[in-house]
């Protein structure tokens, strides 16, 4: 069953309709990758670039990668010449 509300970044969606920052699901859901872990393992290793909105002083984090930094990512990829 569909929940009605905010829209989330899905592989169907055209660029104008997303969100300019991406939680990490969306995140994950976008790259076609299994797991969170996937996308932290990418944005600390510095593959993938991600910004932290939370609030100055706290001690915790709120990570989002931007939309451009998902097209930076596939750009980086190396091309398959023989699949």
């Amino acid at each position: 069953m569909k929940r009605a509300g905010k829209a989330t970044a899905t592989k169907q969606q055209p660029d104008s309709q997303m969100p300019l920052l991406l939680t990490i699901p969306e995140t994950c859901r976008l790259l076609g990758l299994k797991s969170r872990d996937a996308v932290y393992s990418r944005i600390r290793s510095g593959r993938l670039r991600a910004v932290d909105m939370a609030e100055e002083g706290s001690t915790k984090t709120l990570l989002r990668v931007p939309l451009d930094a998902v097209h930076d990512y596939i750009r980086s990829l190396p091309p398959v010449h023989n699949p």
